[in-house]
């Protein structure tokens, strides 16, 4: 498990432990999460410098595996916006350059402390997060495609879909604190309510279907 210390990679091994639990899936899940976010922050600061990098581009370098400088470094070779993936760093991505963006990784206190869990409600806590980012994925796509323009975060699609007419307010209102919930479980999975779980669990897929039917009824038959 990849961590950091006073400014330095610390990578923590762990012996004995049972990969597929859900606990641990959903913590490396919100830290794939994070790594892509901050790929597109990275992204973000090369434009506001005048450097075009696709945050696809350096995705399709990952090949689904974690993301990090380096992938952006090869996207930026590719494109020949630099030399090399030296270049790159000593240019734009080192720890003191212009676009780096800090990986807000766990001490390694926090993931030696990692206690993974198969339980029921890890198992509940997955499968929702992976139910509301489909919602959001969706909902982006939906304001791309009735030319909403692109959402500035995930509860913002939900809110411009709804002031275009395409979601009722409270249905909106329940995917934005939807939204809200992924980030939870994304960024502070360690701080979750379960009574808030629960209720995610009680009223989400009633909502889930809800959102797909009011997207449905907006698009060209056939």
């Amino acid at each position: 498990m990849s961590s950091l210390f006073e400014g330095k990679d610390v990578h923590v091994l762990g012996y004995g432990i049972d990969p597929s639990a859900k606990g641990l899936l959903a913590v490396l899940s919100s830290l794939h999460v994070k790594r892509g976010e901050r790929v597109h922050a990275i992204c973000a600061k090369l434009a506001a410098l005048g450097v075009a990098v696709e945050a696809k581009a350096v995705l399709d370098e990952a090949g689904g595996k974690s993301v990090g400088r380096r992938h952006v470094a090869r996207a930026m070779v590719k494109k020949g916006v630099v030399r090399s993936i030296d270049e790159a760093f000593s240019k734009y991505l080192g720890n003191d350059s212009p676009a780096n963006v800090p990986a807000g990784e766990m001490t390694p206190a926090e993931a030696a402390d990692l206690q993974p869990a198969s339980d029921a409600a890890d198992a509940v806590i997955l499968h929702l997060w992976q139910a509301v980012q489909l919602l959001i994925d969706l909902a982006v796509a939906a304001c791309l495609r009735f030319s909403l323009s692109a959402p500035q975060g995930c509860a913002d699609a939900f809110r411009r879909l709804h002031g275009a007419g395409f979601l009722g307010s409270d249905l909106a209102d329940r995917l934005v604190r939807a939204a809200g919930f992924r980030n939870v479980v994304a960024h502070a999975y360690d701080t979750l309510d379960m009574a808030r779980v629960h209720q995610a669990a009680r009223v989400g897929p009633a909502d889930l279907r809800a959102f797909l039917a009011a997207l449905e009824r907006h698009l060209p038959p056939g």
